[in-house]
């Protein structure tokens, strides 16, 4: 799906609540290509690899994760969790109907957690994907899906995630529309000692300029000043159309994120869905300074 602007109202004006839903389907929907294993056989693989499907609690209603098997001696990598976010879920049926269920039917964040050789992983899905709580309404997962609220339920599931793990520090693995919200987090947290952004959309306010759809939210400066400090790296795909690698290059550096500071990949050939769980281990292997705990530093004010 590619990104669209909003249908006009009869006399002329633009309905801005409708015209917000579309921007977010356009620009995150599209992250849901048919790409990478189905959920089922994803969830199937993770289950064989010894992931540990979990309930995590996220305020007033609870999230999905997955636990990945210790492959580590226990003291390995001072108790540090490899956490991978998932995008923004499923597309829509049509321009004017959001999705019934916003669980992607090809999860990214799981795929790349199952990938990953790092000692402790675990991968987070977004409020209401996967299991709908009673607290779930449609605006989660598209209005609110970068509010206040959605990132304060996301903070919570990590705590329940380090409590579950005994893990003591984090590094965020954010993919698509999960790159906003993990930096987001990055910026909140005091135990984040690293950043990945895969395909991500950094700025969600930049991204719908760039496709002239309505306004999302953005990344403020202060979030930005204060996430440059953090160790990370950003992978771009060279045939990504959703993120177009010379568009996501130019916003990452407007916010003082991009090189000579920080790593900006492009993977030839990649595309925005397919196929980062194939190529994320020797991407993983590449990473180590942000994604190993002795390179890590806290975000300070």
């Amino acid at each position: 799906m590619t990104p669209r602007a909003g249908r006009q109202s009869g006399d002329g004006r633009f309905p801005w609540r409708a015209v917000l839903v579309l921007a977010v389907a356009a620009v995150f929907g599209a992250c849901a290509g048919p790409a990478g294993p189905t959920r089922a056989v994803l969830e199937q693989r993770a289950a064989a690899a010894g992931f540990m499907r979990q309930r995590l609690d996220a305020g007033d209603m609870t999230l999905v994760g997955w636990i990945g098997p210790d492959r580590a001696p226990v003291g390995a990598a001072s108790g540090h969790l490899a956490v991978f976010i998932e995008g923004d879920g499923a597309a829509w049926p049509d321009r004017d109907r959001p999705p019934a269920d916003p669980t992607p039917r090809h999860t990214v964040a799981l795929d790349l957690a199952v990938a990953s050789r790092l000692p402790h992983v675990a991968a987070l899905a977004r409020p209401c994907q996967y299991e709908r709580a009673a607290a779930c309404r449609v605006s989660d997962w598209t209005v609110d899906r970068f509010s206040p609220q959605a990132v304060a339920r996301m903070d919570t599931a990590l705590d329940d995630l380090k409590h579950q793990t005994g893990a003591e520090t984090l590094v965020l693995v954010g993919y698509s529309g999960g790159a906003f919200l993990a930096a987001r987090l990055a910026v909140a947290r005091a135990d984040v000692r690293g950043l990945v952004t895969v395909a991500g959309v950094i700025d969600p306010a930049a991204w719908t300029r760039h496709h002239r759809v309505t306004a999302l939210p953005g990344l403020d400066p202060r979030t930005a000043r204060r996430l440059a400090r953090l160790p990370q790296a950003h992978l771009l795909g060279e045939n990504d159309r959703i993120v177009p690698p010379a568009w996501a290059r130019g916003v990452l550096e407007h916010h003082g994120l991009g090189a000579p500071t920080h790593r900006v990949s492009v993977l030839e050939g990649q595309a925005h869905a397919c196929c980062w769980g194939t190529a994320w281990p020797a991407l993983e292997r590449d990473l180590g300074d942000v994604l190993s705990p002795e390179w890590g530093r806290s975000v300070e004010e």
